[in-house]
């Protein structure tokens, strides 16, 4: 019964367990290995007991396995178009209600067969057609080379315009950053000269070297020009009242009173 094969079912699982891990087998789990298992209707026709058998005292009833009885299938009907008034509804089933075969006209029943001199006009012209392409495929690839060495050429002379313009253009910057320094260069001199020849202008005492030097340089610096005539007008006074010390001082020297009264109306006069 039942119970039976319970415990056959956990000998087997123990058994094949055991197979999994090298332990021997017993006797028993051989046998269970061995026997052939019954499954699916074959299983269910033997837990079918005969309605027939004698039912003894006190034995619980056998329960019977009635076949299903076989239901006919009964033709679904569909509604018919007749059976509505509404437009809509009726075309719509009587278009179910059609053949749905799709009977196409074939309109090559007159159609007209080549002949064999036709036929062979045909071969002639995909032949010629043919060859045609073959021509142009087979000169496009002996072009090949020759058009990759005209693109190499062309991407090199490209190059060289673009290295070209970028030379150029660092030259041209280095040339503006050059010319940007010496602007600078010139404009801080010419500060510098200035500030020296309008320190010795101002000064108490003025040499005349130093002065001269001094207008010199600012001349070079190109200093603004309203100081350089004061400089130059300056350094004239200067050199004037230098000349009429060194003469008082002959006169004085020469003891010659004439020549000192002379100078000294001069003076006065200017």
């Amino acid at each position: 019964g039942r119970g039976e094969k319970s415990r056959k079912s956990r000998i087997r699982f123990i058994a094949m367990s055991k197979q999994k891990e090298g332990v021997e087998l017993t006797e028993e789990e051989k046998e269970v290995l061995k026997e052939k298992r019954v499954r699916g209707a074959a299983n269910l026709k033997e837990a079918v007991p005969d309605p027939k058998a004698a039912k003894g005292k006190g034995d619980k009833k056998a329960q019977v396995v009635e076949e299903e009885e076989k239901v006919e299938e009964v033709p679904v009907e569909f509604p018919k178009s007749t059976d509505y008034t509404n437009l809509h509804i009726k075309e719509f089933i009587h278009h179910f209600e059609n053949d749905r075969l799709i009977h196409a006209k074939c309109h090559k029943s007159g159609a007209r067969l080549r002949n064999e001199r036709e036929i062979e006009e045909r071969r002639k012209e995909v032949e010629d057609e043919v060859r045609q392409w073959e021509e142009i495929f087979n000169t496009r690839l002996q072009n090949r080379d020759a058009e990759g060495k005209d693109r190499e050429a062309k991407n090199k002379q490209m190059i060289d315009i673009i290295m070209k313009s970028r030379k150029d253009f660092k030259e041209k910057t280095e040339t503006e950053f050059a010319n940007r320094n010496k602007y600078r260069e010139l404009i801080s001199n010419r500060k510098h000269k200035e500030i020296l020849l309008t320190d010795i202008l101002n000064s108490d005492k003025i040499e005349i070297a130093p002065l001269e030097q001094a207008l010199h340089d600012a001349v070079d610096a190109l200093v603004r020009q309203d100081i350089l005539d004061k400089a130059k007008k300056k350094l004239e006074n200067l050199k004037y009242s230098k000349g009429i010390e060194d003469e008082l001082q002959a006169a004085f020297g020469e003891k010659n009173a004439e020549k000192m009264n002379e100078l000294i109306a001069k003076i006065e006069k200017e």
